[in-house]
């Protein structure tokens, strides 16, 4: 609607300007004529002969005042009317415009034609747009810089008429503050004459609110429909109205087969009437009742709900409908069941593993995980396997029922074993047990027992596998039961496991020590080299001591200790012992030979015996200090048997205790003194004095003292003046093989001799 002057006149009580003109005419020239017409025969009629001329000025005078007077009186009433209708529309533009400017809507006029620009823009701009009037009037393009980018589309087509004059149209603009704001506008087109569009007249309300509550709804809807829980709405008697997908999922009903029945169709019986007669008490009364129901599904299984129904009221406070809102708890509950029992087995696990950490030894702590696996539901029968030795699975502990013939250190079949070890790698696991020709002798048993299923969990130190747990079950549901429990026997092997793995885990490492150790017997991965003994006072040699130098560069004594470690220390021995023998054959049959030995070795009788036989030169066999020796006189029976021309040394005297023992049990004839005190011997009284009661001790005893380590003139000096005879060390010569002797028949003079260089006198 327009409130301004542009708008067209409106109809009022009076005649229309524009026909007043004609209208007076009419009526005087009707006038006129009557009055001619009469006025001229009654004249002609009544005046005295004389008197015409007399009569015809008065009725001209009279013609006159009764046309003034008519025209008067027609004036007057014109005036009067016109005044009434100006009056009336100064009123109706009042009104209306009062209307406008207190309306909370948006009202304007925009014009086209000329020129763009808003012609009336109501106050209610400020409220709505942030915008005043005045800044409307000054800006013509501020009306589409409001409209969002989005629906300036829209607003177009309603402007061309693409859109239906007078369609409510619902267009976002953006507020002065930036905020958005939703319009529900109304436009019409206002023509001229030619059917243009000249300007668009509007009405624009503020719909945020309804928009925002319309989107509550839909979002509610949307909730509704998509909540996980049932959602079930009935009218005041109980008859259904409303369910939601949720609930057509969880009971299997679909909307149409349930629209106007009564709830109770899902009713499982677990519950009497009195429970539901309190339910219906409760949200009848307008309270909210809430608690767990067990209903019954389409298809006749039960489900657990968690249930809140409450009333819904009208306006004036009636119940017009109740809304059930129920979760599914019926896996949840079977959880908590399920957790109760893993709890009580796992109390009882606490209470196993109290009982196994009592035990000791690998063998003890497999049997006993054994007889504890056999506690867990559906397990008859349990072992614990090793793949601690590389290719191989050796069940360590069993338990089976009596007359099966699985037993502890029986191989398993080997496709079976690396099937076990490949799996085991993956994780846990089960399998219903049917037997195979690659099961060999434990197939053959699990048969004999009538094993249904069979479960598996690996026993690991890190990522490393040493091995598995196996319980099997001989139940016609034994698969299920132990698919069941898997998690629960998993975590029985994960901390039975951490009993098992210190022992497994040792077990692996002495496997692989073995292999090395029999691979580098097998190989002859070392060799053999020698190092001189010399008289300290003339420098000639006296013999060569045997050493062995492996080719990977580990020290010899950390062999021989994983070697004896192992079992396999004098398969070692014999095996570098022949080595060595070998190579001294290009040795001066003048030289004696120095052979490291150990006490087993020596108690062995026969190898050594064996090895030493036609040798053809004096054989020194050193015996280390630091090995123990449990039997004295069985050693010297040993030494003694092996007959030939040998002799007894005791190797690093003053290392320790065992070293001073072994002198004096064997009564050896050779003592070699420790590097330890050796060293730096020329700059220490007290090692002096040590040296010097050694040399009194070996006068008594009839032995001969061998000083190891020397490395400096001053060294073998302060020894030449103590009395030492006999010398070794690198001021003499690094140990080397044969080839690389200078001279094997030469003999070195101390005086001149280089650090690790044989010299000729």
């Amino acid at each position: 609607m327009s409130i301004d002057s542009h708008q067209p006149p409106r109809s009022g009580t009076g005649p229309r300007p524009d026909r007043f003109p004609l209208r007076l005419a009419l009526t005087y020239g009707a006038v006129a004529a009557l009055w001619i017409a009469t006025s001229s025969t009654l004249a002609s009629d009544l005046a005295p002969p004389g008197m015409l001329a007399f009569v015809e000025v008065v009725k001209g005078v009279l013609f006159v005042m009764v046309t003034a007077s008519l025209l008067y009186v027609l004036a007057w009433r014109f005036v009067h009317q016109r005044r009434r209708s100006e009056e009336a529309l100064v009123t109706s533009e009042s009104r209306f415009r009062l209307l406008a400017e207190r309306s909370p809507d948006l009202i304007y006029r925009y014009r086209l034609l000329p020129d763009r620009g808003f012609e009336y823009v109501s106050p209610a701009a400020l409220e709505m747009t942030g915008y005043t009037p005045e800044e409307h009037y000054a800006d013509p393009d501020l009306g589409l810089k409001l409209v969002h980018p989005e629906d300036l589309a829209l607003l177009e087509a309603t402007c061309s008429g693409a859109v239906e004059p007078a369609t409510p149209i619902v267009l976002r603009w953006r507020r002065k503050d930036g905020s958005i704001l939703w319009t529900e506008q109304r436009n019409v087109q206002i023509r001229d004459a030619s059917g243009n569009v000249i300007a668009i007249e509007g009405v624009a309300r503020d719909v945020t609110a309804r928009r925002t509550a319309e989107v509550e709804r839909a979002q509610l809807a949307t909730a509704v429909e998509q909540a996980a829980e049932s959602i079930i709405i009935t009218d005041p008697d109980g008859s259904i109205a409303y369910v939601n997908p949720a609930f057509e999922r969880i009971y299997g009903y679909r909307r149409d087969e349930v629209a106007s029945m009564n709830p109770r169709l899902l009713k499982s019986g677990r519950h009497g009437e009195p429970f539901y007669r309190a339910m219906w008490a409760t949200i009848t009364g307008g309270r909210t009742w809430s608690g767990r129901l067990t209903n019954r599904c389409k298809d006749g299984s039960l489900s657990e709900h968690e249930t809140v129904i409450s009333p819904v009221r009208d306006d004036d406070g009636r119940i017009v409908n109740f809304i059930g809102i129920q979760r599914d708890v019926t896996r949840e509950l079977e959880i908590e069941r399920e957790l109760e029992r893993e709890t009580r087995l796992r109390s009882d696990l606490i209470e196993a593993l109290d009982r196994l950490r009592a035990l000791d030894g690998l063998d003890e702590i497999a049997a006993g995980i054994c007889e504890e696996a056999l506690a867990l539901p559906e397990v008859d029968m349990a072992a614990v396997v090793s793949f601690t030795t590389p290719g191989v699975a050796v069940p360590i502990a069993v338990r089976v029922p009596p007359g099966v013939s699985i037993a502890a250190g029986q191989p398993i079949a080997p496709i079976r074993a690396a099937d076990l070890r490949d799996r085991a790698s993956r994780g846990p696991w089960f399998e219903t047990w049917a037997p195979g020709d690659d099961q060999g002798a434990f197939g053959t048993a699990l048969a004999e027992a009538g094993v249904q299923a069979l479960a598996f969990a690996p026993l690991r130190s890190g990522r490393r596998l040493l091995g598995l747990i196996a319980v099997a079950s001989s139940s016609p549901s034994g698969a299920a039961d132990l698919a069941r429990h898997l998690p629960q026997i998993t975590e029985f092997a994960s901390a039975a496991g951490a009993l098992l793995t210190p022992g497994l885990e040792a077990d692996r490492r002495l496997g692989e020590v073995r292999d090395r150790v029999l691979a580098t017997i097998a190989g002859r991965a070392f060799h053999p080299v020698f190092q001189p003994v010399v008289e300290l006072a003339g420098g000639r040699i006296v013999g060569y001591e045997a050493l062995t130098r492996f080719h990977d560069g580990t020290r010899p004594d950390h062999w021989f200790r994983d070697a004896h470690a192992v079992g396999l220390g004098i398969d070692l021995e014999l095996a570098c012992l022949h080595s060595a023998r070998e190579a001294a054959e290009g040795l001066p049959a003048r030289r004696w030979l120095g052979l490291n030995t150990s006490p087993e070795l020596i108690l062995a009788h026969h190898p050594l015996g064996d090895l030493l036989a036609g040798t053809g030169r004096p054989v020194m066999l050193e015996v280390t200090e630091h090995a123990a020796v449990d039997d004295y006189e069985a050693l010297r029976q040993a030494w003694s048997a092996i007959g030939g021309d040998v002799h007894l040394c005791v190797d690093d005297a003053g290392a320790g205790f065992a070293s001073l023992r072994h002198i004096v049990e064997l009564r050896p004839e050779y003592v070699k003194l420790d590097i330890g005190l050796v060293r730096n011997i020329d700059r220490d009284p007290a090692r002096q004095s040590l040296i010097a009661g050694m040399r009194y001790f070996a006068l008594k005893t009839g032995c001969q003292l061998i000083a190891e380590g020397v490395e400096t003139e001053a060294e073998a000096a302060t020894l030449r003046s103590l009395a030492i005879d006999l010398g070794q060390g690198y001021l003499f010569a690094r140990p080397v093989p044969l080839d690389e002797l200078e001279d094997p028949v030469a003999e070195v003079t101390v005086v001149t001799a280089q650090p690790g260089r044989l010299r000729r006198p």
